[in-house]
């Protein structure tokens, strides 16, 4: 998956160049409840996206981001509370 983020981000600095705001907008949740989790299928699949991904994208883009003259940011939004009534 690291493969797939490298190549998005590139297409994308190629695309608009450097880019000023990152929304890192990932989350999800397996199983109605954590002890439903399967330890290696779920909980391994929920960390990669919800943990381990913004960072690997904040990565792709933040050399750009930090030379940039402009003022950049990075959010990084990861819940399942919209899931909730």
């Amino acid at each position: 998956q690291l493969k797939n983020i490298q190549e998005a981000a590139a297409k994308v600095k190629k695309e608009t160049g450097t880019v000023d705001v990152l929304v890192n907008n990932a989350g999800i949740v397996r199983g109605k409840v954590f002890w439903e989790n399967d330890p290696v299928k779920d909980i391994g699949l929920q960390m990669q996206i919800n943990a381990l991904a913004p960072m690997y994208i904040a990565r792709e883009f933040l050399p750009g981001m930090m030379k940039s003259k402009d003022a950049c940011r990075i959010v990084n939004v990861a819940s399942a509370a919209g899931m909730n009534p």
